[in-house]
This record gives C-alpha cells, structure tokens and sequence, in this order.
C-alpha cells in the first residue's frame, strides 16, 4: 500500500527555526549583547523589540521588516514565506 505524503502548509516548520533563532538571541553573554545593541542601531535606527528582518543572503537587501509582535502564528507564517520569495 502506498504512503500518501503529507502536504506542508505555507509557513510549516517556520515556528520551529523562530524559537531556534530565539534561543540564539536570548544569550547572557555581555559580548552577545553588546553586539546585538550594535546590530539594532546599525540595521533598525531602533533598540525596541521586537523587530524582525529578512535579509537577503547574498546581497543583505532587507526584503521584510515587521516592527512589534506578531500573535497570530499563520499570519507571522506568511509574511515571513513573502519576504522570503522575494530571495533574488
């Protein structure tokens, strides 16, 4: 009998990465956080949070920014996928 594969919604796998990337961010080293006020002011002219960026990885073009939470998972899902189409 064959196994039907199971079709990802848009954004699927997406509020996994973010709490991986959150886990990175949220060090107690006053290295990491000296650096992440350096970041802030360099690519947001912004110390509030949050603020979320899409960058391109080759050119480093912002393709999406979010200012201030987003609580609805399947909406922060598919601006997320938008920005990240936008990949040249």
């Amino acid at each position: 009998m064959e196994e039907k594969k199971k079709k990802k919604k848009e954004g699927e796998g997406v509020k996994e990465k973010k709490e991986e990337e959150r886990m990175k961010y949220d060090s107690q080293s006053a290295e990491v956080k000296v650096r992440v006020k350096q970041l802030q002011a360099e690519m947001v002219q912004s110390f509030a949070t949050p603020i979320y960026l899409v960058l391109d990885p080759n050119s480093g073009e912002v393709l999406g920014r979010r200012d201030g939470a987003m609580f609805d998972e399947d909406e922060f899902a598919a601006w997320l996928a938008g920005a990240v189409q936008k990949v040249k």
